[in-house]
């Protein structure tokens, strides 16, 4: 089941994309797994990267390890689902973002919520990947993440909630 439900089209046929909201947020994570225990401190986070994607008015957005959780009725999400053993998990590519290349399409925005910082030696080819896939690319990572290894971000919120920092890169800053 997806995180967010569709609005029907409107006559012409077109939609507008809609956005997680807190309330959908807490009545999706409550209850679901250990790792959302913090998730109150967590929607900080979220909310920053909507608010990004909504200046930004993507077409199409690819989330990775988002646990189920998707920013948008449109996402797609790339998880591996072995750490957490979701038991319902809303995932649309099974594949382990640390193996390159993802067998995922083009996307406007690529999303990374508190799960790149797992990539450990083989981070600057996931994020090339992401890049590769995405002309955008937003990550929350922890506060204290050296993020020496990739290009200077275009944009980043700091000290978010859950020691985390908030990064955009587009394609031409890379």
């Amino acid at each position: 089941m997806r995180s967010i439900e569709p609005d029907p089209e409107a006559s012409d046929g077109t939609r507008a994309m809609r956005y997680l909201t807190k309330e959908e947020y807490v009545r999706r994570v409550e209850g679901t797994h250990q790792n959302w225990r913090n998730y109150t401190g967590r929607w900080h986070y979220h909310q920053a990267a909507i608010d990004w994607l909504k200046q930004l008015e993507p077409e199409s957005v690819l989330e990775v390890g988002s646990l189920g959780i998707r920013l948008t009725d449109r996402s797609e999400t790339l998880d591996f689902n072995q750490r957490w053993k979701l038991d319902k998990p809303d995932i649309d590519y099974v594949h382990d973002m640390r193996d390159v290349p993802w067998p995922v399409g083009r996307y406007d925005v690529v999303v990374g919520l508190r799960s790149f910082h797992y990539c450990g030696d083989k981070l600057r080819a996931v994020f090339d990947e992401a890049s590769r896939v995405g002309s955008t690319v937003i990550l929350a990572l922890p506060s204290d993440f050296d993020i020496s290894s990739l290009p200077a971000p275009d944009e980043r919120l700091d000290g978010l909630p859950t020691r985390t920092n908030l990064y955009r890169w587009t394609s031409g800053s890379r």
